[in-house]
């Protein structure tokens, strides 16, 4: 998955859109997308799999090698592959892809996608939630873990276009995990090699059983 056959598409004119305000984790650009791709779910990476470590690199839509359709079939299959594991959201590190790009699930329960997201605003109130995550013992691991409540996040859809979100409550609490992924971190995880519960022999066993 990590190398996409891409070329140089016009769609790269679409970082030059103004982006579009969103209100409350409902992004207008992503309701426009209306994909028929059939795709399949794939393996999600374990810690201590060092790959989780990684520090996912941003798409140049700028870059002869970008190519939409890859990216929107790389999507789906996130898409999948998180409806699949139950998860809320995932991060394209999880699938072994160093590429900045989540998906999550909005307050209508309908997956969103980001791409380069950059969480720009936090209202300084932080609450404790539990928190779970796919990369962890498979989500049988939970912890307590510090979100902001309220975030606003920037980024591109994956048609390109640049989209401003405002987000609270669960969907924000799911960009600021996944965010987290793209920058090789995991509280999830680190409370989870704190308790011991981290090891290659238990990562092997849940691969296996899931």
């Amino acid at each position: 998955m990590e190398n996409l056959s891409i070329q140089s598409t016009p769609e790269a004119q679409c970082l030059r859109h103004k982006p579009r305000e969103d209100v409350e984790g409902v992004c207008k650009e992503e309701s426009s997308e209306s994909l028929e791709i059939e795709a399949t779910p794939l393996e999600v990476i374990q810690y201590p799999d060092e790959r989780l470590e990684s520090i996912a690199e941003e798409i140049d839509f700028s870059s002869p090698d970008f190519n939409k359709t890859e990216i929107e079939k790389l999507v789906e299959a996130m898409k999948a592959t998180a409806k699949k594991n139950e998860g809320a959201g995932l991060a394209a590190t999880q699938i072994g892809v160093t590429k900045r790009i989540i998906i999550f699930k909005k307050k209508n329960e309908q997956f969103a996608s980001l791409i380069n997201p950059k969480i720009i605003n936090e209202k300084r109130e932080a609450i404790s939630r539990d928190e779970g995550c796919l990369s962890v013992l498979n989500s049988e691991f939970r912890t307590d873990v510090p979100r902001f409540k309220k975030i606003t996040v920037q980024g591109f859809n994956a048609k390109g276009r640049g989209v401003t979100i405002k987000l609270s409550g669960f969907p924000a609490f799911v960009v600021q995990h996944e965010v987290d992924h793209l920058n090789g971190k995991d509280k999830v995880a680190d409370a989870a090699r704190k308790a011991g519960k981290l090891s290659a022999e238990v990562a092997q066993f849940t691969k296996i059983i899931n």
